[in-house]
């Protein structure tokens, strides 16, 4: 495993083998899509219903995941 898969497993991905080569990825946490676009990659984030776009993958399944609880909240 690479440590970009590495990254995208820990953000919930189970495999990220040549996910940069697809068109649409569904984030697993929350089922927003993210898209391939002509310049990178554009994603919503996880409660809300704007789009953004990204030049990398990595950085829009972060925007769009829902983010971890902290212990104690």
């Amino acid at each position: 495993m690479t440590d970009r898969e590495r990254q995208f497993a820990a953000i919930g991905f189970g495999y990220a083998e040549g996910i940069d080569l697809a068109k649409v990825v569904i984030v697993p946490s929350t089922g927003r899509e993210i898209r391939r676009t002509k310049s990178g990659w554009e994603a919503q984030p996880w409660n809300d219903n704007y789009w953004q776009e990204f030049d990398d993958l990595l950085d829009a399944a972060k925007f769009a995941a829902r983010p971890k609880q902290q212990r104690g909240e």
